[in-house]
């Protein structure tokens, strides 16, 4: 994605040294943060995934919930 919006701005020679710098760096993930057990029954949960603001329209989330 970094490659193809560069591509936009730059030329090709700089575009090819970018990729042989770049690199993908997974994160990792904290042992203590692994569950040992799957839970297999759990709680139907609705996640608002986004900041609690108006111009995501929480405030409608929320009547569209309590309905």
């Amino acid at each position: 994605m970094v490659l193809n919006q560069a591509s936009e701005h730059f030329n090709e020679k700089t575009i090819s040294d970018l990729d042989g710098i770049l690199t993908v760096h997974h994160l990792g993930v904290d042992e203590n943060d692994i569950v040992k057990r799957i839970n297999t029954t759990p709680d139907n949960t609705i996640v608002f995934n986004h900041r609690p603001d108006t111009y995501k329209n929480y405030n409608g989330f929320i009547k569209t919930m309590d309905a």
